[in-house]
């Protein structure tokens, strides 16, 4: 199992509910795996 991490900034709210909006940063760092499941626990 894999955890897909997205980075990014939040610069709004989006206005029919209370979720954020993220502008993810692709072009450098904007998306990081790691370990996921049972490969947090090693």
């Amino acid at each position: 199992m894999l955890d897909k991490y997205w980075n990014g900034n939040i610069n709004r709210v989006n206005p029919e509910a209370p979720v954020p909006l993220v502008d993810i940063h692709i072009a450098s760092t904007g998306i990081t795996y790691a370990p996921g499941g049972a490969g947090n626990v090693a």
